[in-house]
């Protein structure tokens, strides 16, 4: 990489490019290693694991899981309906609604 001797604004302006460079892929860096632990420590939740498992076995195929301060909040469908369900922090099942996607209110 060149210099010009004679402006010295210039190198400052070089230099002051490559340190916003390492800032951002610093940044890049943190956030992926954050993202990353995030799910790792989702993955290993053994009340987590139970419940994929209990939904699972039930023929619920897309389960999603949010985790709250009181505990968890579960939304999961499949062939047969879909069903939320909301946990304690210990994984005790507090609140349960089934939809078996039987339209049998329009069968009047």
């Amino acid at each position: 990489m060149r210099f010009c001797e004679g402006t010295p604004g210039v190198r400052r302006q070089i230099k002051k490019k490559g340190r916003t460079m390492k800032l951002k892929k610093f940044i890049a860096i943190s956030a992926t290693a954050a993202l990353l632990s995030t799910t790792a420590l989702a993955d290993t939740d053994p009340i987590i694991e139970q419940i994929v498992a209990d939904l699972t076995a039930m023929g619920y195929t897309r389960i999603e899981i949010s985790i709250t301060a009181n505990g968890y909040e579960v939304e999961a469908s499949g062939q047969d309906g879909s069903v939320e369900r909301e946990y304690d922090a210990e994984g005790a099942l507090l609140y349960e609604e089934i939809d078996d996607d039987d339209d049998d209110e329009d069968d009047d």
